[in-house]
């Protein structure tokens, strides 16, 4: 559980310190006060990278030099953590261990409203946390991938061999199957979390299920391979790989309606929330260790039995972490970090 945090020069916090109680900590305040920032420090603590894919050093107050981060935890025995950033990179005394967070941020809406990439993208980030090895799989598809379109655009120039574009269709098949059936595993495994929820909550059947072009051949690396040669035409046509999971689908349903076209926005929203959570239960079924859910503006857009749905669901967890801008009358009885004007900095 995490009992204390300092910020000195992060973001928008000039410096201050914050205490934390075991199960939800509602952080409240207006927009512009440093909620997210709040979170995102404590998912950096925790996970050692940024939740948006910046650079650390941007995390570093504007006008500032470096920023200082530190926590402590408590479990058998306190533990703490220190980090300092500036522009050379960073440095950090002490370690925590068994400790990770899931963070819920309001644009994980698009894994439901965007495209298919933004879902294969956060299949494939989920499945990074759950399964072991998963990382190296996908990064050996995709560098196969990229030499392989490269010969693909040297035979549409007339500059290429075709005999080398068949010479990366063995490697094509191999690691795209197994790239589609540890997806097809993990979203299982999410599934199954997702449901059960979504079960509790009476708001109807939630089904994920993925789509690949690569077929059933999963077993049958052959018939996969001739299956890809089959393509060859129109790949060199397009100049790219037309076959393979990096043009999979993945389809969320709730209550036999399609997420994406027949769900409202606030739905939408329950069924990305319900991602996040299942991602949290599965890691922490998997790897045995406390996760710890940082929940972003999770409760607005929602009518007040979804928030109260909502706020039922966490309230399960040793700790998580809410934000919002108002002081809810469903919030009463949880543990309230009010943010003021002094959090500008």
């Amino acid at each position: 559980m995490i009992e204390e945090v300092y910020l000195k020069d992060f973001r928008n916090y000039e410096e201050a310190g914050f205490r934390f109680s075991k199960g939800l900590n509602a952080i409240i305040g207006d927009n512009g006060l440093g909620k997210t920032n709040l979170l995102e420090a404590l998912f950096f603590l925790l996970q050692g990278k940024t939740m948006r894919g910046s650079e650390p050093k941007e995390l570093v107050r504007w006008g500032t030099e470096k920023a200082q981060l530190g926590i402590k935890v408590s479990g058998g025995a306190a533990v703490e953590k220190r980090i300092e950033i500036c522009e050379e990179g960073r440095k950090e005394k002490g370690k925590l261990g068994g400790i990770r967070a899931v963070f819920f941020k309001p644009d994980d809406i698009w894994m439901i409203k965007g495209g298919p990439e933004s879902r294969r993208k956060y299949l494939d980030e989920a499945v990074v946390e759950i399964k072991r090895g998963f990382r190296v799989t996908l990064r050996e598809y995709h560098r196969v991938l990229r030499q392989r379109n490269e010969a693909i655009r040297a035979v549409k120039r007339g500059s290429g061999d075709i005999g080398l574009v068949r010479s990366w269709n063995p490697l094509l098949a191999r690691w795209g199957r197994m790239v589609v059936e540890e997806r097809a595993e993990g979203l299982k495994e999410l599934e199954k979390e997702m449901d059960a929820t979504t079960g509790r909550w009476g708001v109807g059947k939630l089904e994920a299920r993925l789509y690949s072009s690569m077929g059933d051949f999963f077993g049958e690396e052959d018939k996969l391979i001739r299956k890809i040669e089959r393509m060859e035409s129109a790949e060199i046509g397009r100049g790219m790989t037309l076959i393979g999971p990096h043009r999979d689908e993945v389809i969320f349903n709730l209550g036999g309606r399609s997420a994406r076209r027949d769900c409202s926005q606030g739905e939408q929203k329950l069924i990305a929330m319900v991602w996040k959570m299942a991602l949290a239960e599965t890691i922490a079924r998997n790897t045995r260790e406390k996760v710890i859910l940082l929940m972003d503006d999770c409760l607005s857009e929602l009518d007040r039995r979804n928030r109260l749905l909502v706020l039922r669901e966490l309230e399960k967890w040793e700790q998580v972490f809410v934000t919002h801008a108002e002081d809810l009358e469903e919030l009463k009885g949880f543990n309230k970090i009010f943010l003021g004007r002094e959090n500008r900095g």
